[in-house]
Formats: structure tokens, sequence, C-alpha cells
């Protein structure tokens, strides 16, 4: 008999639980199946957002739970008139709600692999990113700030000049974190080049991660005063420093000023909607 892939292999493949002969059927098919490959990818990349960021299901007070759930079931009920599950080489419709009494104790993401097909796995994940984590709503600025803030990624060529130590140490001391020291050789550079906007936002973001936010602001802005491509990245880095220090309508002006084409736009839009 034809062996058949269904989102239960794929579930219990991710997960360690498809043994013997399916096991064995099932990585024959995934070694010729390029589209296979990536629905994989998918899901995995779907696991590690969940499990690295938000809080699991079973972890949550019991109330706090029911009162999400709730809010959820709307949803799945709608998704439940569009969608169905495959159970072995039988195709059988069940309600969204009997399949979270089977999966009631999983994480989401196991959640949202069991209940839809692999087309609409990225919009029910990031939907079920904010339903379930129970703090999403009520967030303070700092908070949210440290949840976006993500390090700059210094991507600058070697100086000729006799400043070349300084850079090359300072990025040398960036990228292992330790940002007291990088933050000597950047000042060090900037006072013979105090306009190059790569190091002016590594240097932003060392005050940033050493909790100068005063001085990661004042940074930034030059950033953005120079008018180079590197200008939406520092509209970024503002926004976050201002929102370190409470100061959200800032922060949202800032952010409304990066450009549509910037890789920041829709992190800013993002952002902007928990502001």
């Amino acid at each position: 008999m034809e062996f058949k892939i269904t989102n239960i292999h794929i579930n219990e493949y991710i997960s360690g639980e498809l043994k013997g002969n399916d096991l064995v059927e099932f990585e024959k098919l995934l070694a010729a199946d390029t589209e296979l490959q990536q629905q994989i990818k998918v899901h995995q990349q779907i696991d590690e957002v969940l499990s690295e960021k938000y809080v699991e299901v079973n972890q949550f007070n019991e109330s706090v739970y029911e009162s999400q759930k709730e809010r959820l079931n709307p949803f799945l009920q709608k998704m439940n008139k569009k969608y169905f599950v495959e159970e072995g080489n039988n195709t059988v419709k069940k309600t969204i709600e009997q399949k979270i009494e089977v999966a009631e104790n999983k994480k989401p993401n196991t959640i949202i692999r069991q209940l839809l097909p692999f087309a609409t796995l990225a919009a029910a994940a990031a939907f079920l990113l904010f339903v379930f984590n129970p703090f999403a709503h009520n967030l303070s600025s700092t908070q949210l700030a440290d949840n976006h803030f993500e390090i700059y990624n210094m991507d600058t060529s070697r100086d000729a000049t006799d400043l070349a130590s300084d850079l090359e140490n300072g990025q040398f001391a960036y990228k292992e974190g330790n940002y007291e020291k990088a933050l000597l050789h950047f000042n060090t550079y900037l006072t013979q080049k105090p306009n190059d906007p790569k190091v002016l936002l590594a240097k932003g973001n060392c005050t940033y991660q050493l909790k100068q936010y005063d001085s990661a602001i004042e940074t930034f802005q030059k950033v953005i005063q120079l008018k180079t491509i590197q200008s939406n990245a520092g509209h970024w880095y503002l926004a976050l420093s201002y929102l370190k220090k409470d100061r959200k309508e800032d922060a949202k002006i800032t952010l409304n000023a990066i450009d549509k084409d910037s890789k920041y736009y829709q992190k800013a839009k993002e952002l902007l909607s928990k502001l």
C-alpha cells in the first residue's frame, strides 16, 4: 500500500514520535520532496519561536488560561468551517474544539500543527503567539523595547589607516558582547571619524546594552542626522531607547519616520500596534 503523509505524520516526525516503518517511508519521501522539506522547515521555525519566546499553556494560571481560551474560541470556530485534518488513510472532519481537547496539555505549536494545514500555519502561529502570551496586552514600554531589541549587526570594512586597530578591536569586543571595552575603542575611532554611521550605530548599541539610554538617544539621533542608508536603523534603535526612558510618544513619532522600503518597517509597524 502506498504510504501517504498526513499532518499527523509531520507532527510525530518533528516531535520524534514517528517510529518503525512509518519513519522509514517518511524519510524516503522527505529526501526526494523539496516541498515537504520546506514544510518541515517552516514547522520547525514556528516551534523555535514559540518555545523560545512564550510560556507554555500548562504553565499558565488556570483562570488566565480559561479566559484566553474563551477569546480564542471564536477564531477557531471560524477556522473550523474552512479546514479539516487528516487521520491515517481516512480524511475525517472534526471540530477544532474536539482537537483542542486532545491537545490541550500540549505546547501551542503542537496545537497549531494538528489543527491547520500547511498553508495557514504562519497566520495561525502569529495569532497564537499573541493569544497564548498572557502578558502580551499589558507590557510596559521598557518590556516592549526588550522584546523587540536585537543587537545591531556591525558590518564594516577594515580601515587602512592607523585607526584600524581601534576599529578591529572594537568590532571584536562588540561581537564578544564586551560592550564596555568595545565602547572605548569606538570612541577613540570616532574622535577622528565622527561621522561613520555604522560605528555610531554600534556605539549606540553599546550604550543601550550598558543602560546608558540618554547617551544612546544622542548617538542614534546623530545617525539619523547624517541622512545615510543607516538612518532607518537609527530611527529603530532611537525608538527603542525612547521606550526604555518611557517616552512612548517620542517612540511613536520615530517609528513612523521609518521608510516603507526599509527592513525595519515591518518591525516598526508591529511595535506601533502594541503602543
